[in-house]
């Protein structure tokens, strides 16, 4: 039987097919192909130098957060350094009072000298007030002189602690604060100190107490005897063994402790 013509039309046209080869993909010529390659390579070297510029940032930032903290080598203290610097205990961090700079020409009085001289005013009274003359107002013991502030936050914590070291000292230790901040108004310092303090809130024009003291923090504190010699210079948190073993008639066992708080303001700005 013969093959009909659309059949053989068809069967030819398959055939024509299956010989046809496959189109190849188009080739890319090599200058293109060359120019990507060197594309792609500069996207990874740019992408490693930012990746390495991230971590020396990041490595640089925590150095930079770091060297406050601790300070310079030269100031390390402990098996990190050498020796501490004189005035100050291995391994406390420079934000207390001993550790930073006063005024030029102070001399620094610490425990076992003699306690600087003063005649300041009282800010409630306007009555002006001397070291001597306190010293001589009913015989005490000694005069605990403490560095206030009626704006830092670490001397309005002090106000609960003093009150209560006065109450249970006072009769035999007379008690002064001294303001030496000159940020802060005399109307300011008498309010604040009528509301929170039991004793005489005394006034220091231009800070030169407080560089004679070398005092640098608010609180901070001079524990003065009888004889006008300091025998405890720090914070409030170890004053009341000061206050307990002088009173008794004993060697204060920790005569120097770190007073944290506020930065004296010596400046108006």
């Amino acid at each position: 039987m013969g093959v009909p013509a659309e059949a053989e039309k068809v069967r030819a046209a398959r055939g024509a097919q299956l010989a046809e080869p496959e189109s190849a993909p188009p080739i890319e010529p090599y200058a293109i192909r060359k120019s990507r390659q060197a594309l792609a390579g500069a996207d990874l070297q740019v992408m490693l130098w930012a990746m390495n510029g991230v971590r020396k940032l990041a490595l640089t930032g925590a150095a930079a957060l770091l060297v406050p903290l601790l300070g310079s080598p030269s100031t390390w203290a402990g098996p990190l350094g050498a020796a501490a610097p004189a005035g100050r205990e291995v391994g406390t961090p420079p934000v207390a009072a001993g550790a930073g700079t006063p005024s030029s020409g102070s001399s620094r009085p610490r425990a076992g000298a003699k306690a600087p001289a003063f005649a300041l005013k009282a800010v409630d009274s306007g009555e002006t007030k001397t070291l001597e003359g306190v010293l001589a107002e009913g015989k005490p013991r000694g005069v605990l002189v403490v560095f206030l502030s009626c704006k830092c936050p670490y001397a309005a914590q002090a106000r609960q602690p003093l009150g209560d070291l006065f109450k249970k000292f006072g009769g035999q230790v007379k008690f002064v604060g001294i303001n030496a901040n000159q940020n802060e108004s005399w109307e300011d310092i008498k309010a604040d100190a009528a509301l929170s303090f039991p004793f005489p809130m005394l006034r220091d024009e231009g800070s030169n107490v407080a560089d004679q003291y070398g005092a640098e923090r608010t609180p901070e504190a001079f524990l003065v005897d009888a004889s006008g010699i300091i025998r405890y210079h720090g914070g409030v948190a170890d004053l009341g063994a000061a206050l307990g073993e002088l009173t008794a008639g004993k060697t204060v066992a920790k005569p120097e402790s770190k007073a944290f708080g506020c930065t004296i303001k010596r400046k108006s700005s």
